[in-house]
């Protein structure tokens, strides 16, 4: 992996104590969903996926530190595997586990404006969520009943989405992503399940989970790993 200096251009607060983090580099990264900066931070290495390019040497990726505009970021690379979806199934499920939710943001912002697919977002939280839930405008039938918690964003852009927790939070589905996901599979109607293919991100024993259950319904799956 080559190595760049960062440079922080905007540091903006999001709930959960999540920062998003505008980034700038001398090199054009041209990055994909599923990719994530590794950065040598205070004797560790911290894991930020990015949620969006917005120019050939401009990104913006989702954190947990609060760094002042003008900080350099020497040594930071760039890594992980950038997923493309298959043509031949229409209806894509983008599926995440907590900081990841930024690499499906990434995803669905690319996928949206792409008429062949239609696109909805399933997320699991553990501890802190960074934005702030609301009831979703998008109806989603096959959805369980109560869970109509949905990223504010996604449905700006028209994209239906869910989330799963296991800490009881208001809207949410109380579980995790593989009820969440069951819940809505069955719903679905039969005619569809060939149409679905998955894009998953996240931790590796969350993407493992989700894995065996795609498995088991033959369901086309794509992972990419973004490291806690």
């Amino acid at each position: 992996m080559t190595a760049h200096t960062l440079t922080v251009v905007e540091d903006n607060p999001l709930p959960g104590g999540y920062r998003q983090l505008t980034l700038r580099s001398v090199a054009e990264l041209a990055p994909g969903p599923g990719q994530y900066f590794s950065i040598a931070f205070e004797r560790a290495v911290a894991h930020w996926p990015i949620m969006k390019s917005r120019a050939p040497d401009l990104v913006q990726a989702l954190a947990r530190v609060s760094l002042p505009p003008g900080t350099a970021l020497h040594g930071s690379r760039m890594a992980g595997k950038v997923l493309q979806p298959d043509s031949e199934h229409p209806l894509i499920a983008l599926v995440s586990s907590d900081n990841a939710l930024a690499c499906s943001i990434f995803a669905a912002e690319r996928l949206r404006t792409d008429s062949r697919y239609r696109l909805a977002a399933f997320a699991q939280f553990d501890a802190a969520v960074p934005f702030r839930p609301a009831p979703s405008q998008i109806l989603m039938p096959a959805a369980p009943p109560g869970a109509i918690a949905a990223v504010p964003l996604l449905d700006s852009w028209n994209i239906p989405s869910r989330l799963a927790t296991p800490a009881g939070l208001n809207g949410f589905y109380q579980g995790d992503i593989r009820g969440l996901l069951e819940c809505w599979w069955e719903g679905l109607d039969a005619n569809l399940w060939p149409q679905v293919q998955m894009l998953g991100f996240g931790a590796d024993s969350f993407l493992r989970n989700l894995g065996n259950w795609c498995e088991s319904l033959r369901i086309p799956l794509r992972t990419a790993e973004i490291p806690i």
